[in-house]
């Protein structure tokens, strides 16, 4: 009887423990598929942005030889992968009613952060090739603060 007793008491505790993790999951999937509020894009666009300067801060470090090639490709290379992960949040991520035209202009800015961190990757021996990965992600980086502050209407 007491061996009954106990196996219940088991059955009951295992079964609770699984309520809780399918309720736990339940409201993961119902969190993760929600649309982007206009604060959830800001967050996205000013992520971008930050990327964007600092991959502008590191080639003109590596134009005036202040960083080492392996520090350069690390850093490139972190930056690359927080841009793809922040870009492809962004494809897959739907949008309150009235950002469409807001989240389609921040997946295109992604799109040209990650390509111009792809050429800055190969371009530390070629001093050309910094300077014009510095010109072009200080522009970009001007289009996505613009992009920001557009979000905060």
């Amino acid at each position: 009887m007491r061996q009954t007793f106990n196996q219940r008491k088991l059955w009951i505790e295992v079964m609770a423990v699984i309520l809780l993790i399918l309720g736990l999951l339940a409201w993961l999937v119902h969190v993760e598929t929600q649309p982007l509020n206009r604060n959830e894009l800001k967050i996205e666009v000013s992520q971008l942005r930050s990327y964007s300067a600092e991959a502008g801060l590191l080639a003109e470090q590596a134009l005036a030889t202040k960083v080492t090639e392996t520090f350069f490709q690390t850093q490139t290379y972190l930056l690359r992968d927080k841009s793809q992960s922040s870009s492809s949040s962004l494809e897959s991520a739907t949008v309150d009613s009235g950002l469409e035209a807001n989240h389609g202009q921040a997946r295109q800015l992604a799109g040209q952060l990650k390509s111009l961190l792809e050429q800055l990757s190969g371009s530390f021996a070629n001093p050309n090739e910094l300077n014009r990965a510095t010109s072009n992600l200080k522009s970009l980086s001007a289009e996505l603060k613009a992009a920001e502050q557009s979000l905060k209407k």
